[in-house]
Parts: structure tokens; C-alpha cells; sequence
């Protein structure tokens, strides 16, 4: 029981960075590509921003943080879905069993 707790939450780790580094990845390329359009995600009016403002960096911090909570939520999801059906075999096995 313990080895796979210990399997599903490295399976959840692994999966949040993964989705992290992705999301930072294309948050990045975004960014870089559509600068107008992360200016105005950032704050409605993309000709008010200060000429400090890098898409680039806030499409990348925006992508990782986003990558990060779909990562975990996905592979959560994946966990309960895959806890559920064994637990649905394993009383189907018990149901079928001769006594």
C-alpha cells in the first residue's frame, strides 16, 4: 500500500514539474511571438504599459505558474480516476468469488 502512495505522489510531482516547465515553455514563446497579446492579458491596455513591462518574462512566469496547476490537477484527477476503478474491480472480483 505504501509503495504505491509513495509511486502516485512521485507520479504527481513528476507530472506538476513536467506541466510547469511546458507551460513556461509556450508562456515564453507567446511572449516572444505576441508581445501585444500578453500586454493586454497583463492589463487591458497593452499602449498604457510601462517600458519596463518584458512579455516575454510574464508569459513565462505566467505560463509555468499555469503548467504547474493544470500538471498537478491533471495527474490528481488521472489518480482518483485509476483509485475508482480499482476499487470498482476489486469489489466485482469479490462479488464473482465463489465462496
Amino acid at each position: 500500500m505504501m509503495n504505491r502512495a509513495m509511486s502516485a505522489m512521485a507520479f504527481v510531482i513528476i507530472a506538476t514539474m513536467i506541466g510547469g516547465i511546458l507551460g513556461g515553455l509556450v508562456g515564453y514563446e507567446v511572449g516572444r511571438l505576441s508581445p501585444q497579446f500578453v500586454a493586454t492579458i497583463a492589463s487591458g491596455n497593452p499602449e498604457g504599459m510601462r517600458p519596463s513591462f518584458k512579455p516575454d518574462e510574464f508569459g513565462l512566469g505566467l505560463g509555468i505558474v499555469s503548467g504547474l496547476f493544470f500538471g498537478a490537477g491533471s495527474s490528481l484527477l488521472l489518480i482518483v480516476v485509476i483509485s475508482l476503478r480499482e476499487a470498482w474491480m476489486a469489489r466485482l472480483a469479490l462479488q464473482k468469488r465463489p465462496d
